[in-house]
């Protein structure tokens, strides 16, 4: 069966200079490619996913990975916020 998961990532305050689309990543595979400000949602079979979030920009960025755990027909909602002090993202489940 399968399940889906949404991520959103945050609107910027500020612009970032040459910061690209957000690569959206679900086990290592690219699933959407997203501003801040945007949503995008994917289905993927149900069980244990690794998310991940690639800054392309002046410097390409990765953000650490997020482990989830999706049930069958559930929806797993993820928040993305932009640090400009350390030039990431910071990926975060959100509860149900």
């Amino acid at each position: 069966m399968s399940a889906k998961i949404e991520v959103t990532l945050e609107k910027l305050k500020m612009p970032v200079v040459g910061l690209g689309k957000i690569d959206i990543l679900i086990d290592g595979t690219v699933m959407n490619s997203i501003s801040p400000g945007e949503s995008a949602s994917v289905e993927i079979p149900a069980g244990k996913h690794v998310v991940q979030a690639i800054l392309n920009g002046v410097v390409k960025r990765i953000s650490k990975k997020l482990e989830i755990s999706v049930d069958e027909n559930s929806t797993i909602k993820i928040h993305g916020k932009y640090s400009r002090l350390w030039g990431n993202m910071k990926l975060q489940q959100l509860l149900k």
